[in-house]
């Protein structure tokens, strides 16, 4: 509506106003999966069946430092499969689009002494990896949370946690075009989860080649190297290398 006094809208079209236009309500998601068009879909069951069963949340984890990788996350307690593991991680998050990626690109490139912002972009490639979820596109990267230190499975038997990409799909494996699940939920849809029993002081790995949205041949190189070496890209102190790891940091939701 307009106010007739001075010819402005009564509410101000701000982000969250758009915000609150673009998120589907809680009743249209109940209702999408009630219908034919939804009740069979592995997402509506993943939310109602799993991600509402408190037994299915994994809330802690361990950090060790590694001589070698640094940092490693392992179980504190046996992880039964299919487990959510540091659920909060999805919701700790910094996101940034594609196009306020490409301007902070830029913006490097022509301050190349804006030291911050350079480290900010090594931060992004270091600890975050690319994220297209459902009408969004651009990268992720954890601020607070033990998951950040997942180290890369370099095999398929190391491979213990993955996300759960495969919700986008139908049973018949055609890509979902809209869900209101998947638009009111963008943020639930970034949560790994154990791919099979994980023991109690097992080490967390995920296959990091889903970190990139597209064929990327220098990240491809840079995984095979460091699974020849062991090293990533966050340098290792070598004053912490003899430092006792009986006691790491535990994440906690």
């Amino acid at each position: 509506m307009i106010d007739m006094l001075n010819g402005l809208p009564n509410t101000l079209y701000d982000g969250p106003t758009h915000e609150r236009y673009v998120t589907p309500s809680r009743v249209w998601e109940e209702w999408y999966c009630r219908s034919n068009r939804g009740r069979d879909l592995p997402i509506c069951d993943y939310i109602n069946n799993e991600w509402y069963d408190y037994n299915r949340h994994t809330r802690q984890a361990r950090v060790e430092k590694d001589a070698i990788k640094g940092r490693k996350l392992v179980a504190i307690d046996d992880i039964p499969k299919g487990n959510f593991i540091l659920a909060e991680d999805s919701i700790h998050s910094l996101r940034i689009d594609s196009t306020q990626w490409d301007l902070l690109n830029e913006f490097v490139e022509m301050f190349p002494d804006a030291q911050m912002y350079h480290d900010l972009k090594h931060f992004i490639i270091t600890y975050g990896f690319e994220y297209e979820p459902l009408g969004s596109s651009g990268w992720t990267v954890s601020v607070a949370s033990n998951n950040t230190f997942t180290n890369h499975a370099c095999t398929e038997t190391e491979a213990n946690v993955q996300g759960n990409g495969s919700l986008h799909y139908h049973l018949k494996g055609e890509y979902i075009t809209f869900s209101p699940l998947m638009m009111r939920r963008t943020e639930g849809f970034n949560v790994v989860q154990a791919v099979r029993d994980i023991a109690k002081g097992e080490e967390l790995a995920q296959d990091y080649s889903v970190f990139r949205s597209g064929k990327d041949a220098e990240f491809e190189k840079f995984l095979s190297d460091m699974c020849q070496t062991g090293v990533g890209l966050v340098p290792v102190d070598e004053k912490d290398e003899d430092a006792d790891t009986s006691d790491g940091v535990e994440g906690e939701l």
